[in-house]
């Protein structure tokens, strides 16, 4: 117990890894330093950093209660929910979800306003992400006119992660060659935005 609360006090197992000189394979560096432990996370905390939204994450909700916030944002809770909530066909599924209905009560017993991001919303294009992400800031008062830029952190982030397979770019790669006529270089790569 007091090894896990002195990672924790010191930002947590991914910062403790990385000070140590360790990688740890499922987490994430958000552009503003931020360790998240997922893909979708790691989209959210981008844009909130472009929009020079100040935000915590991964703190606890309450003192006993054992659950972590995603995202706080002032006095509002954000959280990246994982999994479909009508997804119980497999037992991991049926975990998250249990954890899931414990947070929700949790915050509705602490009279805490949560903002929910469901896991639907990132198998949408950027543009969609960013408009629900642009209403969420202006609905809560977070941001009153969100960057443009934030639309392209988006897409930049779901090209790294979920975009670029192996067979996707050497698809790429065969296309631009089809269309330049030759292996390219960085910098050709750069100039037709690929680099």
């Amino acid at each position: 117990g007091s090894i896990g609360q002195a990672i924790a006090d010191f930002g947590g197992i991914a910062i403790v890894a990385e000070r140590m000189g360790y990688k740890i394979d499922y987490v994430h560096k958000a552009n503003d330093g931020h360790f998240l432990g997922s893909v979708n996370e790691l989209i959210f905390d981008n844009y909130l950093y472009e929009n020079q939204m100040s935000h915590e994450i991964n703190g606890e909700i309450s003192d006993k209660s054992g659950h972590r916030y995603d995202f706080k944002i002032g006095d509002y809770y954000v959280e990246i929910w994982g999994f479909e909530k009508d997804r119980i066909n497999n037992k991991i599924c049926e975990r998250y979800n249990k954890k899931r209905l414990e947070k929700e009560q949790l915050y509705k017993d602490l009279n805490l306003t949560v903002i929910s991001i469901e896991a639907e919303l990132f198998r949408k294009s950027a543009e969609e992400i960013k408009l629900h992400f642009d209403e969420i800031a202006q609905t809560y008062k977070f941001k009153d006119v969100p960057s443009d830029n934030s639309l392209n952190i988006i897409q930049n982030t779901i090209k790294c992660y979920y975009y670029w397979t192996e067979e996707k770019i050497i698809e790429e790669l065969k296309n631009t060659v089809d269309h330049i006529g030759h292996l390219p270089t960085h910098q050709e790569l750069v100039e037709l935005n690929l680099g």
